[in-house]
């Protein structure tokens, strides 16, 4: 068993989650036995999540919502519950050994201080960005979306995500995405948490913005791979909501943006980037033999573009 300053306490959201819940947790069984915690944190899942969970890890920690009060909040309240030294936030629907979550608790001990990313991977592999980057300045935008990014070279020319070549071995990142993420409790109560404005989404990259500004470091951690079907949280087919964007739209022009003009050229930019690539999609789809998940990944990209667009 671990002293009890070594163990860490992971902490899961579910809302519905299944389908997928049983993969994420059967890694963690050893971890457990080793004396590490898991908090599940339910949203009031209406599925059998909280059957499958107590079935999986019967001595996990189990905080029932009577509703579902959003992402942010749930984690806050796991977060308050935990009692381990690092706090390790873990979507439902990423998977990782036992050996990989093991490699990354034992990073905390070579990173001290820093909040830790594993290198997060992507099953359906249409996703050719690392889900960590620079933060959402307009000039990293026009960089992204401009494929100006996707050149080698010097770190001036990153986007807000990187590209693999770019994060072939541990760097210092802006923002991680918090499907999985190891931060020091200590750490996570100096700069207050998730913050609760949003139901969710974007609040990874806003925490990330604090813990930077706050003198933190985030390490992202390639040699460490976690498996994410982004979007598969949930037993629902994978939405058009543009949440994603539009909070991360709110985020830049409260927090970053230096004028009207600013916010009004990031809108202009994100609406184009994401239409542009509804119309590489929508070209995939014509001549691909998954052509139905091409359109509608081309159908998704446009209703962002369009909902960016109308955000205020």
């Amino acid at each position: 068993m671990l002293a009890d300053t070594e163990f860490s306490s992971f902490i899961i959201v579910t809302y519905n989650s299944a389908r997928v819940i049983r993969d994420c947790l059967e890694p963690l069984i050893d971890l457990v036995q080793q004396g590490h915690e898991v908090i599940i944190v339910d949203n009031s899942s209406a599925d059998e999540t909280l059957a499958i969970c107590s079935a999986v890890i019967p001595n996990a920690r189990l905080i029932i919502n009577q509703n579902n009060e959003g992402f942010a909040k749930a984690v806050n309240r796991g977060a308050e519950a935990s009692s381990g030294s690092t706090i390790v936030l873990l979507n439902p629907d990423a998977v990782g050994t036992t050996e990989a979550f093991g490699q990354l608790l034992e990073s905390s001990r070579v990173y001290p201080g820093a909040v830790l990313a594993p290198m997060i991977v992507h099953p359906e592999q249409r996703l050719s960005v690392v889900s960590a980057g620079r933060q959402p300045h307009l000039g990293r935008m026009i960089l992204h979306y401009s494929g100006l990014a996707r050149l080698a070279g010097p770190s001036v020319l990153e986007g807000h995500y990187l590209y693999p070549r770019q994060a072939r071995s541990a760097r210092d990142v802006d923002w991680a995405t918090g499907a999985c993420l190891a931060i020091p409790k200590d750490l996570w109560v100096a700069v207050g948490g998730l913050t609760e404005r949003w139901f969710m989404y974007a609040e990874d990259i806003e925490f990330c913005y604090r813990v930077v500004s706050a003198g933190y470091k985030i390490r992202l951690l390639p040699g460490i791979q976690i498996s994410h079907a982004a979007g598969t949280g949930t037993s629902e087919p994978k939405s058009m909501k543009a949440d994603w964007i539009v909070n991360l739209w709110h985020f830049y022009d409260q927090d970053l943006s230096q004028s009207k003009a600013s916010s009004v050229a990031w809108k202009l930019v994100v609406a184009l980037g994401l239409m542009s690539r509804a119309g590489y999609y929508a070209l995939r789809g014509a001549t691909s033999e998954d052509k139905l998940a091409w359109r509608h990944e081309s159908r998704r990209f446009r209703a962002f573009s369009a909902a960016i667009l109308r955000a205020k």
